[in-house]
């Protein structure tokens, strides 16, 4: 339950993290340069004609939407790691409106075999054990297999994250650029 609520920032002590936050300003460096680019080919696309094109109102939009591609760029780690954090406080909630199990360690105590079942359980012969056995081995092995797979669901998502966050630079540097070119809608959605 606590690597539902954990945020990239925090997992395993932070040390990935620290990486990422020392080479994100070679990103950023990266991104910023781009702007200009994706700007120049978004302008280039939209407008055939210059002098017709050429208005006001096309001129300021154009404008906010490089100011706002640069201000992307330069805070995407600050906005990853608020995404995270909003995130893993309603998963936190969620878990706390619910009541969770792990927390009520009482509960997990006190449970107890029925009486009916544990009669039942010692009344059997060797063969009815030995399908018990066999039942109960094969529980045993479908929850192993399910935990592992909910731990690799849960690590993989931790270093698909951890690889694409210092990418955030770059695909932010495409808002820029019109609608052709701009993969931040992708990139939020892929994170």
């Amino acid at each position: 339950m606590e690597l539902l609520t954990t945020s990239p920032e925090k997992f395993k002590g932070g040390g990935a993290w620290k990486l990422i936050e020392y080479i994100n300003p070679i990103f950023v460096g990266v991104g910023s340069g781009l702007i200009v680019l994706f700007f120049i080919i978004g302008l280039c696309e939209e407008s055939i004609d210059i002098r017709d094109n050429a208005k006001l109102d096309t001129m300021i939009k154009s404008l906010i939407k490089l100011c706002l591609s640069g201000w992307l760029v330069a805070n995407n780690l600050f906005i990853v790691k608020t995404v995270f954090e909003i995130v893993g406080n309603l998963i936190l909630a969620m878990m706390n409106s619910l009541g969770e199990i792990g927390a009520n360690s009482d509960v997990i105590a006190n449970m107890k075999i029925n009486e009916e079942a544990a009669e039942t359980i010692k009344g059997l012969n060797g063969y009815e054990s030995l399908i018990f056995l066999i039942v109960a081995m094969i529980i045993f092995i479908i929850v192993v297999v399910c935990s592992f797979g909910m731990l690799y669901a849960v690590y993989f998502r931790f270093l698909r994250v951890l690889l694409i966050v210092p990418f955030g630079a770059l695909t932010f540097s495409t808002y820029a650029g019109n609608h052709s070119v701009d993969i931040s809608k992708s990139y939020f959605k892929f994170t």
